[in-house]
């Protein structure tokens, strides 16, 4: 009986040792880098599970950053931001791959051009077009289609007196 007793618990230590393997193998993450063809570094990031799964940064083959958020699943998924020239061209959420919430896009400058608010990869809400600081347009969306136009902001919130840009601009941060 005794011989039993240690053959039984070493057949479930064996057990728990090949449990443990099989699951750190399942979520085994690690940090690549990837590089362009002359050498430069191309991207890094997180795998996990054969998928990228956590914050990445890509850059061109001249080195510059060209994006960097958060991958879910091989999806880019919440905050991205997109690079030229070293500069912040646009940002906006991700959920699931599919453009969502607002997406600011920047000129040149630096300063704003255009927010787009998206639902499901569709413009789905405002469009607030930018001269200077300040919106000097907006259109109103739905599944891609211009359902409105304004064509001052002062116009605009005279139709919605509701809409806050210092809330939106909040939300946004």
């Amino acid at each position: 009986m005794h011989s039993n007793k240690k053959t039984m618990n070493a057949r479930l230590f064996i057990f728990a040792v090949l449990l443990m393997c099989f699951a750190f193998k399942s979520v085994a993450r690690s940090y690549i880098r990837e590089y362009h063809d002359n050498g430069v570094l191309k991207a890094v990031g997180w795998i996990e599970n054969d998928m990228k799964n956590g914050y990445w940064i890509t850059f061109t083959d001249t080195g510059h950053k060209e994006t960097a958020g958060t991958y879910l699943n091989d999806r880019a998924h919440h905050y991205w931001h997109f690079f030229e020239n070293q500069k912040v061209t646009k940002e906006g959420y991700f959920r699931q791959g599919v453009q969502n919430s607002w997406w600011i896009f920047y000129r040149i400058n630096g300063f704003k051009k255009i927010e787009k608010q998206f639902k499901d990869g569709l413009i789905t809400g405002y469009v607030l077009y930018y001269k200077s600081k300040l919106p000097a347009r907006v259109e109103e969306y739905k599944h891609n289609k211009r359902l409105a136009q304004w064509n001052s902001y002062s116009a605009f919130k005279r139709d919605n007196p509701d809409f806050s840009l210092a809330a939106l601009n909040k939300r946004m941060i």
